[in-house]
């Protein structure tokens, strides 16, 4: 059953719920006996299995039998983060444009990914949640930390809806980059923030929310690495860093590097202060660090491992060797999955 993976992943779940009543209304008048159904998820599509059971979406709770969710990223992936800033990345490392599937719909670089998803309810509910903890956005300079985020558990006004710093989640000029009319439609900073809000509402609503009789599968690979957490490192050229917050971003690749402030006779208001005796400062440059977390390249360990948390799993398939996307391609996620299906299937209470 596919769905629109743009809006609130709650909308989509009313849809989906109307879809599963339908098909075992279907089937009644068939005269098949069918009360309930098992739901397999991957992705992003196990936010829409959990709001289908939440009763202030789907309210389908009654119908469903059990849930097998595979690489969901339970409370959001730093990747949404970086890939909203520097485009899709190859194999879970930076090494410039990918082929991908996502890349090709969403983008390879910041610029046309954020023109997707700032305009994206969906999309928005993939940045880490509430639940994700803090300081997993990080600043740091030859060596020594400058600064981490969130620190309140508020990722949401702590990074997301910040707006003007080098290292805010949206850049504003990239949110609407044919400048369509916003009375007619096109986006705003103001308007994503309201979906960023929404994003906030659907995390704390279905954070705990999990099928009784449920079974996942996900990546714990420490060869597919994953963004755990993202850190923008300032090159070592710096000798004064007191005003590195409010430094202007002078370009851009749209891939993860920025140069920040350089001496500019032409535009002295790009200068950065103070000069060291007669010399120019060089370019200092911010650059997002690889990924260091074990996972399956989108979704680390500890979003995943969030199910196992919850305790209201009835198997977890930790696993190695598949990508994200394609995990279902793999023989340990589809064994994975058959046996979770057979040990729902076998908690059915038949009318006969």
């Amino acid at each position: 059953m596919g769905y629109n993976w743009l809006q609130c992943n709650g909308v989509s779940a009313q849809i989906l719920a109307s879809r599963v009543n339908k098909i075992v209304d279907d089937l009644k008048k068939l005269n098949y006996e069918c009360d309930k159904v098992i739901i397999v998820t991957h992705s992003m599509g196990g936010l829409v299995g959990r709001a289908l059971i939440h009763p202030e979406y789907g309210n389908l709770q009654d119908k469903v039998l059990g849930i097998v969710h595979g690489v969901m990223p339970a409370i959001g992936a730093p990747a949404a983060y970086k890939r909203i800033r520097a485009g899709f990345e190859d194999s879970g490392i930076m090494h410039g444009p990918t082929e991908s599937l996502s890349a090709k719909v969403a983008g390879n670089y910041g610029d046309e990914v954020t023109a997707v998803l700032a305009n994206s309810p969906g999309g928005l509910e993939l940045l880490p949640s509430q639940a994700y903890g803090n300081g997993w956005l990080r600043v740091v300079q030859n060596g020594h930390e400058l600064e981490r985020w969130p620190k309140q558990e508020d990722p949401y006004e702590e990074i997301y809806k910040v707006k003007g710093k080098w290292y805010s989640l949206i850049r504003t000029e990239w949110i609407n980059p044919s400048k369509y009319d916003p009375s007619h439609g096109g986006g705003t900073f103001d308007r994503t923030c309201e979906y960023i809000d929404q994003a906030k509402a659907f995390h704390q609503k279905i954070t705990g929310t999990y099928h009784p009789n449920s079974y996942a599968h996900y990546g714990e690979d420490p060869e597919r690495l994953s963004f755990g957490e993202v850190i923008w490192q300032i090159s070592r050229n710096c000798a004064d860093i007191s005003d590195w917050k409010n430094w202007p971003i002078v370009s851009d690749t749209k891939q993860g590097k920025l140069e920040l402030v350089r001496w500019d006779w032409k535009h002295p208001d790009k200068a950065f202060p103070p000069r060291v005796g007669a010399a120019v400062p060089n370019s200092i440059y911010a650059t997002i660090l690889p990924p260091t977390a074990s996972g399956d390249q989108t979704v680390p360990t500890k979003s995943a491992e969030h199910q196992l948390r919850s305790k209201k799993f009835r198997g977890i398939f930790r696993q190695l060797c598949y990508e994200h996307q394609s995990s279902y391609k793999d023989p340990r996620a589809v064994a994975s999955t058959l046996y979770s299906i057979v040990r729902i299937a076998q908690t059915a209470k038949w009318g006969c």
